[in-house]
């Protein structure tokens, strides 16, 4: 074998094994951020020097948010620095909705304010990588009571807003170009006055040279527009009927894209959500519908931020629990976040669920360059002093999921359990949730090894536990293709 062949074989192998490395040891942490303020979390992203930015906005969750914080984190989980950012006195400003790399020196933020006569404008803010003020403009036209929906950031350096004026609910886009800071308007849709029709999406579709925007409306509707002249070339349906489309991001292949949303099940009164999403192609075809439904034990919520793909998986970050309509994160029961990671055919790989103790709701997702995924949450702790009092909960996770700092109960290497259980110690019940498993084999033993309790769990399901004798006990699942777990329980 030629000695400069097999240097670069091993140089090759050598390589592979430090990007291995890196995945599979990506630094995790967990951090509050906690004031007497209601803090929300919106965005995050990821700097060219390895650091995360965090959006906070800040101020009354029933009125709207004054300012907003820039909090950096380094990779080990060390908050580096923090800016506080307010804006003019003459307008009521809603929280910065997006934060985008414009490239490796330049920061844009959009959020939406509104004047003393309720007419709506956007609120443009570049800023340089030290986080200096480059730009702080207000553009847009006097339209009272404007509805903005969703915003793009699209590769030749333009943010598309889709909005709705409601008095004759039009259907325009704001086209801001970032290179000349000029907005244009588009006209889009005439509705004729039907308030059903509400822009949801857009996805942007350069090949083409095209935007799909879809509509939530009962024909389904997506909209072709042509970027040259935002004309509308043709239109295509999405179903099912019932689907609500929130994002939209580009998939494995060149020639087709997903779109995640949220189905509302009607079926019972409480009306209940399941995240969705599809594949589909540039001419509007629909390959493929994933449904991860939780086997109608409750309900999940899906924000639209919570739908990510890296190389090789794609990520979707939930609410778990919530039984309120629409299910503000001040409600005061017990929420989980549940994540999936999924194979680019929409297969499961795994899932776990993190927190549980109060309130959460994971509003971003956000994959970092060492393999991990930092999750954005909205914590609310109704035993907290100051009423209506949300925090915010950032979650740094490895590649499998893992964080150090995971409390389970276990040692390390049997802490990835993907299946929840609790209340844990418990004294009547013990709920199992099986979220995308099925049909495991559940046998729960004493502290003598003793088998009190055996069952095959076809789903989520309550087990009745108040005739065991307090003390100790293991669980044992056990499913296809090799799936086990253990764990401990307490009985009280």
């Amino acid at each position: 074998m030629d000695k400069k062949f097999a240097f670069s074989i091993r140089l090759c192998i050598l390589c592979a094994f430090i990007l291995i490395c890196a995945v599979l040891y990506s630094q995790t942490f967990e951090k509050f951020y906690h004031t007497s303020l209601d803090d929300h979390t919106s965005d995050a992203i990821q700097l060219s020097n390895g650091n995360s930015v965090i959006v906070i906005n800040r101020g009354d969750f029933f009125t709207q948010f004054s300012d907003f914080i820039l909090l950096i984190i380094e990779p080990d989980g060390n908050i580096a620095d923090s800016i506080i950012y307010s804006g003019s006195e003459n307008y009521n400003f809603y929280g910065l909705s997006n934060l985008h790399n414009y490239n490796d020196s330049i920061i844009v933020g959009f959020r939406v304010c509104a004047d003393e006569q309720l007419n709506s404008f956007l609120n443009i803010i570049k800023f340089d990588e030290e986080f200096n003020v480059l730009l702080d403009t207000i553009v847009g036209y006097e339209i009272p009571e404007l509805y903005l929906f969703y915003d793009l950031f699209t590769i030749d350096y333009k943010l598309i807003v889709t909005a709705t004026e409601t008095v004759t609910n039009e259907v325009f886009l704001y086209e801001y170009e970032l290179d000349s800071d000029k907005l244009n308007y588009h006209s889009i849709i005439d509705t004729g006055g039907f308030i059903n029709q509400w822009p949801m999406i857009i996805a942007d579709l350069p090949e083409k040279n095209v935007f799909h925007l879809y509509l939530f409306d009962v024909y389904k509707t997506i909209y072709e527009i042509n970027k040259a002249d935002f004309s509308v070339d043709t239109t295509y349906n999405y179903y099912p009927y019932n689907f609500q489309p929130r994002k939209a991001i580009s998939s494995f292949d060149d020639s087709t894209y997903f779109v995640a949303g949220r189905e509302s099940d009607l079926s019972n009164p409480d009306v209940r959500f399941i995240p969705s999403y599809f594949e589909i192609s540039q001419n509007g075809n629909i390959l493929n519908y994933q449904i991860y439904d939780l086997q109608n034990d409750t309900s999940s919520y899906f924000v639209s931020d919570c739908f990510v793909r890296t190389e090789t998986r794609i990520y979707f970050a939930l609410t778990y629990n919530y039984t309120s309509d629409p299910p503000f994160t001040i409600i005061p029961e017990p929420r989980w976040i549940w994540l999936m990671c999924l194979y680019p055919d929409g297969t499961l790989d795994w899932q776990r669920f993190y927190k549980g103790d109060v309130n959460y709701m994971p509003f971003e997702l956000l994959p970092t360059s060492d393999g991990g995924l930092l999750i954005g949450s909205n914590r609310y702790d109704w035993n907290d002093p100051v009423p209506y009092q949300r925090d915010v909960h950032i979650l740094k996770v490895d590649s499998t999921g893992w964080y150090e700092g995971l409390a389970t109960g276990l040692p390390n290497d049997e802490a990835m359990n993907q299946i929840l259980v609790y209340p844990n110690p418990a004294s009547d019940y013990i709920k199992f949730v099986l979220g995308m498993y099925k049909n495991l084999k559940l046998d729960i033993y004493n502290s003598a090894g003793l088998l009190v309790y055996s069952d095959f769990l076809e789903q989520t399901k309550i087990i009745d536990v108040s005739h065991l004798p307090k003390g100790l006990y293991l669980y044992l699942l056990k499913g296809k293709n090799g799936f086990y777990e253990k764990g401990k329980l307490i009985k009280e």
